[in-house]
């Protein structure tokens, strides 16, 4: 149990504990980004003495997504200045911040079909809507999404974030890359 508050260090980075926020959605702004309710939320967490804190996971472009539909968005300046703040925030308190970047939800998001653009690796069905299916991505389009990541990324880490992750799991637009059921 003594560990659990012991600082660890890796890849440059120490968190001055083993106590981690997973990430997770809560309320964000009307645009994806961070908003003042989710910021608070993370900062009381922070306050608390959790060393590593991930909001949900931040979706890369809103060219085939809507935030209503999704979880945190990191593609415009507006995105990168609310995440500054809360990194800010976080390591006032010796907190870092971590955050997962993803291409999109795919399939599984939840947008009505007649006004989203469910795209992923092939045409296959959409996991709210089984009547309607995805947008195959071309391999420009996927090159686009790449390019998309690495804005983010640099985006991320000049707002201070301490950890950036992949969001490649669960059935979200990566893994529906790197399954074969998809």
């Amino acid at each position: 149990m003594a560990k659990m508050f012991d600082p660890i260090s890796f890849n440059g980075v120490t968190l001055k504990n083993r106590l981690a926020v997973a990430p997770m959605g809560t309320i964000h702004a009307e645009d994806g980004g961070v908003s003042p309710e989710q910021r608070a939320y993370l900062v009381e967490r922070a306050m608390g003495g959790f060393g590593l804190i991930y909001p949900s996971a931040h979706t890369v472009t809103d060219e085939y997504e809507e935030p209503r539909y999704s979880g945190n968005f990191l593609c415009n300046e507006s995105h990168a200045e609310r995440i500054k703040l809360l990194a800010d925030e976080l390591h006032q308190y010796g907190s870092k911040l971590a955050i997962q970047l993803s291409p999109g939800y795919g399939r599984v998001n939840v947008g009505d079909p007649r006004t989203t653009v469910h795209a992923s690796a092939s045409e296959v069905p959409t996991f709210w809507h089984p009547d309607h299916k995805c947008k195959s991505l071309s391999v420009e389009e996927i090159h686009r999404l790449t390019e998309k990541a690495g804005k983010a990324a640099k985006m991320a880490k000049d707002a201070g974030v301490d950890i950036l992750e992949v969001h490649a799991y669960g059935g979200y637009m990566l893994d529906q890359f790197i399954s074969k059921q998809w």
